[in-house]
């Protein structure tokens, strides 16, 4: 077990993830300040987030780390961007500083082998999607480990679905989420696109 600063937040945070965050109550900006890197270091120290559903915590959560302090406010307030580091099972809380402390245990990757057409179903349904949205992403590593996270993220996966994914105890079981997902949403997202071109093009129903 190991203690970390937590972060009660309306949003489900997946390794690798990049969160920008606006940092405003003083009980998180001391949360930012004692995560600072020591002297000689040049690293902040990780803290978690943890999705906040009215007064519950969900247990599982995933641990930033601060990439930039992007800009600071003279009231104190500041914009940084942290990344999704390490996932972790929420144990138990105290509060011994302004914000919670939480005894967390990491939560590791069960061994499995990849499943390779898995991967290249789930790859194809992303490639459908950036086509609906018409977007180009030369960013991601399609040979990554987690390649999950790294497209959960991508398509804005919801915020249930997302803590599924979080819990997953390996990545086939998460590829095999993510495609359920997609297979779901692409065709929605295709539909609603080629009804605005309609729109667009005609400027009435056909």
């Amino acid at each position: 077990m190991e203690t970390v600063p937590i972060f009660p937040l309306d949003l489900v945070v997946v390794p690798g993830e990049p969160v920008p965050l606006h940092i405003f109550e003083p009980r998180y900006q001391q949360l930012i300040a004692d995560c600072a890197p020591a002297e000689g270091d040049q690293h902040y120290q990780p803290f978690g987030i943890n999705y906040a559903r009215k007064t519950q915590l969900h247990n599982i959560g995933c641990t930033v780390l601060v990439d930039e302090i992007l800009h600071k406010y003279p009231n104190g307030e500041m914009d940084i961007m942290t990344y999704g580091h390490r996932r972790y099972r929420l144990l138990d809380t105290r509060e011994e500083k302004p914000y919670l402390l939480g005894e967390v245990e990491w939560i590791v990757e069960e061994p499995v082998s990849p499943d390779g057409v898995l991967r290249s179903a789930v790859l194809e349904l992303y490639d459908k999607f950036l086509a609906a949205v018409e977007v180009d992403d030369h960013t991601l590593d399609r040979s990554s480990e987690q390649l999950s996270f790294e497209i959960a993220y991508r398509v804005n996966l919801e915020k249930l679905p997302k803590l599924e994914l979080l819990e997953a105890e390996h990545e086939n079981e998460r590829l095999e989420l993510l495609h359920i997902y997609l297979c779901k949403t692409v065709p929605e997202i295709e539909k609603a696109r080629s009804f605005q071109r309609r729109i667009r093009s005609n400027g009435y129903f056909a």
